[in-house]
């Protein structure tokens, strides 16, 4: 399952950098949603379709999925809007509170044990987010309310994460799944951009295009196996991408869009590899005195 935190974490970190290079070429955040959600959504449900991986629909079905969009929604939303403000680096960092925030949910509901070593793992990981936002919080030029929404996104994600596996349908594969979060999800941000008035981005660059269908791609592909993870290691294991995107993101956007890799950056990365090796190691442990 480790190799499948890395797949996923960096299918995402490499989402904060692509989102930050489209907003810069003229789409509006949510319009760039509702396009790629939706075309990867029909890209992946065409591709699982093939091999036999279809969702059986009623109720139940349908408000899952529902739920399951919106709760992707809202927090990529706020990070497409903030990331122009405050950096992909730290978009991607940001990302980091979710393990925290779902670890204390899922003990609180009863859907995780407490564990001294994943305690350790997650603070460790958000010790590394704190610095992050720490140096952000230093930038006068960055207005804080931007740096608030970025990071109170990671508390929906952590929503969405127990929200998925605790309600997930009896007997649904993850690959008929994850296509129509996927399209309910650009159902929902259409809707949206309509009654924002968004739907026509203006002064748009034809690299806007390529942007558009590189993001379709990567989320088919990660949310493909984000579902796997979720239905193999349960909320609080999936929300450990949350440092593996922080890291990935946060070196693509020092890379290949020349945001400054700071001492504090650095000590948050340190810090949230810790944290997921930490925590792996205490996840193992305690399945094998199981």
């Amino acid at each position: 399952m480790l190799a499948l935190l890395f797949i996923v974490g960096s299918f995402l970190g490499l989402t904060a950098v692509l989102g930050k290079v489209a907003i810069n070429t003229g789409w509006s955040p949510t319009i760039y949603l509702a396009h790629t959600t939706l075309g990867g959504g029909l890209l992946m449900l065409a591709v699982t379709a093939l091999f036999g991986h279809r969702a059986k629909f009623d109720a139940a079905m349908w408000r899952y999925n529902l739920m399951s969009g919106l709760l992707f929604v809202v927090p990529n939303l706020m990070f497409f809007f903030a990331v122009r403000y405050v950096g992909a680096g730290f978009i991607a960092f940001a990302t980091a509170f979710a393990p925290v925030l779902t670890f204390f949910v899922a003990v609180a509901i009863g859907e995780d044990r407490f564990s001294r070593g994943k305690v350790l793992g997650v603070a460790m990981a958000l010790s590394g987010a704190m610095f992050l936002a720490a140096g952000k919080m230093m930038d006068a030029t960055i207005d804080p309310v931007w740096i608030f929404v970025s990071l109170l996104g990671p508390v929906f994600l952590a929503f969405g994460n127990i929200f998925r596996s605790r309600f997930w349908p009896a007997g649904a594969a993850p690959l008929a799944l994850a296509p129509w979060m996927l399209i309910f999800a650009g159902l929902i941000s259409y809707a949206i951009a309509l009654l924002t008035g968004e739907i026509i981005p203006a002064d748009l660059q034809p690299i806007g295009f390529v942007v558009m269908g590189a993001q379709m791609l990567c989320f088919a592909a990660g949310f493909g196996f984000y579902f796997v993870l979720q239905k193999r290691g349960g909320p609080v294991y999936l929300s450990q991408i949350g440092p593996v995107i922080a890291l990935v993101g946060a070196l693509l956007a020092a890379t290949f869009l020349r945001e400054q890799l700071t001492l504090l950056v650095v000590l948050g990365g340190i810090a949230v590899i810790a944290g997921v090796v930490i925590f792996n190691a205490a996840n193992f442990g305690n399945k094998s005195k199981a």
